[in-house]
């Protein structure tokens, strides 16, 4: 039998300055090293001497923790809302604690791995995988597919508008391993919106699966964990004609969010809506923020 092929392409860096530092870079992942029967964990890969199995511990570096609790991985998996007619793209496969799973479920997993350490661990034991040696923030999806993912903390929001945003074949679902911090931020109401709720909630339905304490990943993380489910609707809830300058203004006003949005848009915009100009960014709802868009389009 020949040899799996895998797919490589140069790898960029790229970091979220919002977020926390748990996770690295955006083919990264989390897998145990080691079996713990008692918080129901995962046994890792590694056979002395095979020089297909490298000795991989979790990189400090790259910021890796590996989920090992299986009781956490069926909650992703009965998220995911399994066929087998679905392709699913991993991010983040590691030593393949989740893609087993997929594997059983799936009809197709593409798993794209930044850690090339990984790849042959990988390779030999998931033939049916196909594996990509990649950076996910460059991947470019297929027409239909859900995708699954143990998000490294600061591309979380890279990673997500790379999929949710910025491509045109977007996922099915999304069900993503975040930060808590930032699942509370994307799950926030009016009144204590962000800009990551609105980039997900113009788009997609977003629900919370589960809370992932630290104990779940080896090593430990400084914070809790958080699962959450993005559904995308089939038409975001701003035109594609007004998404230009809905989104300039949300930058604008979230770049001084303490202030009120009289000092940060124009006034001749603000009147046209007769949204409150002592209103702050974070009090607007996505209704608003279409109502500045159309105001500030029609104001050209």
């Amino acid at each position: 039998m020949k040899a799996k092929k895998v797919r490589t392409i140069s790898l960029s860096t790229r970091r979220d300055k919002h977020f926390g530092s748990r996770g690295s870079q955006s083919g990264l992942s989390r897998s145990s090293a080691k079996t713990n029967c008692a918080n129901n964990s995962w046994e890792g890969e590694h056979v002395r001497g095979n020089p297909r199995f490298p000795l991989t511990h979790p990189k400090k570096h790259l910021g890796q923790n590996f989920l090992n609790n299986k009781l956490t991985l069926q909650k992703i998996i009965t998220a995911a809302d399994l066929t087998d007619r679905d392709h699913i793209i991993e991010v983040g496969p590691g030593k393949g604690f989740l893609t087993k799973k997929l594997l059983e479920k799936a009809k197709k997993v593409t798993a794209i791995e930044k850690d090339s350490d990984l790849i042959p661990i990988l390779e030999e034991k998931f033939p049916k995988l196909n594996l990509i040696h990649e950076d996910a923030l460059t991947f470019k999806p297929p027409k239909k597919y859900k995708l699954v993912a143990n998000i490294p903390y600061y591309i979380t929001s890279p990673l997500i508008n790379h999929f949710l945003k910025n491509q045109k074949n977007k996922p099915e679902l999304m069900v993503l391993m975040v930060q808590k911090e930032v699942a509370t931020k994307a799950l926030a109401k009016p009144g204590d919106l962000s800009v990551l709720a609105l980039n997900i909630q113009t788009f997609a339905e977003v629900k919370k699966v589960t809370r992932v304490p630290a104990s779940h990943f080896s090593p430990k993380p400084k914070v809790d964990s958080a699962v959450i489910k993005i559904t995308p609707y089939k038409k975001p809830l701003v035109p594609d004609k007004l998404l230009p300058a809905y989104f300039q203004l949300i930058s604008d006003a979230f770049s001084q969010k303490r202030k009120m949005i009289r000092s940060t848009l124009p006034k001749e915009i603000i009147e046209k809506t007769g949204i409150d100009p002592t209103s702050r960014p974070q009090e607007l709802t996505i209704e608003n923020w279409k109502e500045l868009a159309q105001a500030a389009k029609s104001h050209l």
